[in-house]
């Protein structure tokens, strides 16, 4: 995989080439390689909406990565709730919207600058299950936008940790 060739691709503004680089060398140095692969990692690097996602999700996998639960990988959900397949019983009765992995990125960096803010933490799962619930509540709700059904959702009703 050509990585150079893909940021120029991505970026209007090439000067950001080696901010990005830089980024994902890091990912691939601070993510154990028995909780996730390169090839996952690259695919997260390429589906990132922008960098301040992509590192936020390096964050949030490492911290997650420590969990004496972190050989469940959490991650992989996302992969499968972007394409609207269940997983453990979800969508059986309701459907999640298909929404990019990029998306999916984008809402956990929301919940975490939310998360932050009020000086709490999660764990990966209950991000990933918070947005889950939230896309599939709002499946026929009129918005668009995952981004914006979660910071709507987080509005409204806060974060509850019990998703697990």
């Amino acid at each position: 995989m050509d990585l150079i060739k893909i940021l120029k691709n991505k970026l209007a503004d090439s000067n950001k080439e080696e901010v990005w680089l830089k980024s994902y060398k890091n990912a691939i140095k601070v993510l154990n390689n028995k909780y996730i692969d390169i090839e996952t990692i690259q695919q997260l690097f390429i589906s990132s909406n922008s960098i301040e996602h992509f590192d936020s999700l390096v964050s949030v996998l490492y911290q997650d990565s420590k969990l004496p639960s972190s050989n469940l990988k959490s991650y992989k959900k996302i992969f499968k709730y972007s394409k609207g397949e269940s997983l453990e019983g979800r969508s059986k009765k309701l459907p999640i919207k298909e929404f990019s992995i990029g998306d999916w990125i984008e809402s956990l960096y929301i919940i975490k600058c939310w998360l932050d803010n009020k000086d709490q933490t999660s764990s990966l799962d209950s991000q990933i299950e918070y947005i889950g619930c939230s896309a599939e509540i709002n499946v026929d709700g009129g918005m668009s936008d995952l981004k914006d059904i979660v910071s709507d959702y987080l509005d409204i009703y806060g974060f509850d940790n019990n998703f697990n």
